[in-house]
């Protein structure tokens, strides 16, 4: 088969719904697996990395830097399923993993005491309010680490318990 028509048969099959999905699932796990490795490497929780995966294929990095392969992979009328499926994930998701990603994502600390500043500054936000914003803001992230430490050693625990329960203490 010479390159056109390979390229032109792949631009037919990527014209329906369910190969564009497929390739869609693909690419997110292999980049999703490969980001978990590096963020374990660095000794940072598995799902940090995930979620680096996820920044690294949106729109503001993949999308603005290689918009040509965001499109032919991510196109905007196919992201109907793809929203579908990845709900359906993360009701599959267990509780360690949906805690931390949850802890996780309230760690907006920064970015939540700069609007609160441009709010104050402009006179939307009363001395109180702002007061009690910041305050929020900084218990959240301060409680981050512990959080996501608790919910790691459970998980680390329940996989010891898993693996040591198999015949032969093995996986």
């Amino acid at each position: 088969m010479t390159g056109t028509r390979l390229i032109a048969t792949w631009r037919g099959n990527l014209a329906q719904p369910f190969p564009t999905l497929l390739l869609q699932v693909i690419v997110i796990l292999a980049l999703a697996r490969l980001c978990r490795s590096v963020a374990r490497r660095a000794g940072q929780p598995p799902v940090l990395g995930e979620m680096a995966a996820g920044i690294v294929l949106g729109p503001s990095l993949v999308g603005t830097y290689f918009p040509a392969f965001f499109e032919s992979v991510f196109p905007a009328d196919s992201l109907g399923p793809l929203q579908l499926l990845s709900q359906i994930g993360i009701m599959g998701m267990d509780w360690n993993t949906a805690f931390t990603l949850g802890a996780l994502l309230n760690t907006r600390g920064l970015m939540e005491l700069i609007a609160l500043n441009v709010g104050y500054e402009l006179g939307v936000i009363s001395p109180r309010v702002f007061t009690a914003l910041v305050l929020m803001a900084l218990t959240t992230t301060a409680m981050t680490g512990p959080l996501v430490d608790f919910f790691g050693a459970k998980q680390a625990a329940a996989e010891r318990y898993r693996a040591s329960s198999l015949p032969g203490g093995c996986n």
